[in-house]
């Protein structure tokens, strides 16, 4: 995790608020939140930020999106300040789509697909190989 967060606090300019007056982009996944804050997933890590700090949000059509997570770009005025940065596990259920297959959804009482070995996997290559990547 503090890899990740390193190579994302990396891509930001050094001094955002210095002589520049360029908005900071941001692509992730928007995440409901409440009290004047602003949380977009991106990546494994999730930020918040100031409405405030706000200029604009461009939703992004055709973006990997969840049942409750909206992929979006925020741009965020120069020198906009980030309130916290937390993992964004405990929001996976919300961020992805689950593609649970027709026959496991149906069932009364389907297996736990993650405990079965190779599943992911055998899964990955039925998909790519009939184009539904």
């Amino acid at each position: 995790m503090p890899d990740a967060l390193g190579a994302l606090l990396a891509l930001l300019p050094d001094d955002p608020a210095g002589g520049s007056d360029a908005a900071i982009a941001l692509d992730g996944l928007l995440l409901r939140t409440s009290g004047g804050i602003v949380r977009l997933a991106v990546g494994p890590v999730c930020l918040d930020f100031a409405v405030v700090d706000l200029i604009a949000v461009d939703e992004r059509p055709g973006a990997a999106g969840g049942p409750m997570a909206l992929p979006v770009r925020l741009h965020l005025r120069p020198g906009a300040r980030l309130l916290a940065a937390a993992p964004a596990a405990p929001y996976e259920a919300l961020l992805h789509e689950d593609p649970l297959p027709f026959a496991y959804a149906t069932r009364p009482d389907p297996p736990d697909l993650r405990l079965a070995p190779g599943f992911a996997a055998r899964e990955a290559a039925f998909r790519r190989r009939n184009g539904l990547e």
